[in-house]
């Protein structure tokens, strides 16, 4: 049995535990600080200084409706260090070929992610275009859509991250990086692929217990065929 730092076996001695959670001598916790930690990656001397000045609603409600010139400077950055991020798809093909590397444009896009994390002044947005990249989720392990997923990024999630699921429902359906992903770009009527749609009604709209059928999943198949 492993033993901690203070010769212990490894348990907790219940004399050196912390407080339960739902201690009543515990002081409450901050809502403002809540909102925060969870809407910010960190919070800055400055915002929660901002925050505190403007109060809990009015924090949220700049988030959800800060236009995108708030980070100018960021974008400008990210277009300068890392242009992959901002090439078409045919750019970034392109690019894949002439340098015989298919992973460059993915690792560009997860530095300017990163980037953009830390030093972007819309927090709510950056914590949401991360939320929804893992909701219509690309590995970019393979390619093309190691490259397309930039494509993907720019225009499916962080072009919807505030907006209406459905809208953006559709424009990942159309987007070249879940086409290659989820096999959808070998979907044919004369040999449906059901990838896509099975992926479509159990990750990202139904859930797995979403009371579809297989013969539901055939049919979205057929339907994007």
């Amino acid at each position: 049995m492993a033993t901690t730092a203070n010769g212990g076996s490894g348990r907790v001695n219940p004399q050196h535990a912390g407080p339960h959670p739902d201690d009543p001598s515990l002081p409450a916790p901050d809502p403002l600080h809540t909102l925060l930690s969870r809407c910010c990656y960190g919070i800055r001397q400055a915002e929660w200084d901002r925050a505190r000045a403007i109060d809990y609603s009015n924090w949220l409600t700049e988030q959800v409706n800060a236009p995108a010139s708030m980070d100018a400077e960021v974008d400008m950055a990210v277009s300068l260090i890392w242009p992959r991020v901002g090439m078409s798809a045919a750019q970034l093909q392109a690019d894949a070929i002439s340098n015989s590397n298919s992973q460059l444009a993915a690792g560009d896009l997860r530095a300017a992610s990163l980037y953009r994390q830390l030093f972007g002044k819309r927090q709510l947005f950056e914590t949401l275009v991360e939320f929804w990249g893992d909701h219509f989720n690309i590995a970019t392990t393979a390619s093309p859509e190691s490259y397309y997923k930039c494509v993907d990024d720019r225009e499916v999630i962080r072009g919807h991250a505030l907006g209406n699921f459905r809208d953006m429902l559709h424009a990942s359906a159309r987007s070249l990086a879940i086409l290659y992903y989820l096999d959808n770009v070998s979907n044919r009527s004369t040999g449906p692929n059901e990838n896509y749609a099975r992926e479509l009604m159990e990750l990202h709209t139904l859930g797995v217990a979403g009371g579809y059928t297989e013969t539901d999943v055939a049919e979205v198949a057929r339907c994007f065929t």
